[in-house]
């Protein structure tokens, strides 16, 4: 049987793929993990400062696991991250494509070069990416500088409202804050489904 290399472009997009999957899936274990490692070396340090007295053992115990719960809520800062990841992974293999061929670095123009034109399915997922994620990705990028909407146009902002009324993220004063991991899976899903069929019409098959 004759094996057949992968063309770089279409090694990218699924090794990328991969890699972002595995970090997005992988992330909660590891937080789990090192919680319950903090928690344990709390409870040592409660019990060796207090010497067995439980009246200063409880209070101390409270105090510095306190810590180990604030820092938690940075964590946050990981998904924001992922879904600024995600989205450059797509626009970084859009990029490609495109420059491969010699097209517009546009989903549609990238199949119209190839004489084809994208599936209903494929043009929802673009017009998603482009209208939804890219001004979420850019405001995510800016909003702790309190520069929240301040270069959003008024579809950009409709777009990130509607995603608060869903109660994927919440908008509190100039902070973004998602609220589902699982969007930022869905995303990636979605985003590496439109690649594939991109790759497929510019010729890039798997082997």
């Amino acid at each position: 049987m004759i094996v057949h290399a992968r063309h770089p472009i279409r090694a990218l997009i699924d090794d990328n793929y991969r890699l972002l999957t595995a970090l997005i899936t992988g992330y909660p274990s590891i937080v789990e993990n090192w919680i319950s490692e903090q928690e344990k070396e709390v409870e040592k340090f409660a019990e060796d400062f207090s010497e067995g007295d439980p009246d200063i053992c409880l209070p101390t115990y409270q105090s510095q696991i306190q810590r180990v719960y604030n820092s938690v809520e940075e964590f946050a800062l990981f998904d924001q991250s992922m879904l600024i990841m995600v989205y450059s992974y797509y626009e970084s293999m859009i990029y490609k494509l495109s420059k491969e061929i010699g097209a517009n670095n546009r989903p549609s123009a990238i199949a119209e070069k190839k004489g084809m034109t994208l599936d209903k399915d494929s043009l929802q997922i673009a017009n998603f990416l482009h209208e939804t994620i890219r001004p979420l990705r850019n405001e995510l990028c800016h909003n702790n500088n309190g520069t929240l909407f301040s270069k959003a146009d008024k579809e950009e902002k409709e777009k990130i409202i509607e995603l608060a009324k869903s109660k994927i993220i919440r908008v509190d004063n100039v902070q973004i804050i998602l609220l589902e991991r699982s969007f930022i899976s869905m995303t990636l899903e979605k985003e590496y489904k439109l690649l594939c069929v991109l790759a497929d019409i510019c010729g890039f098959k798997q082997h």
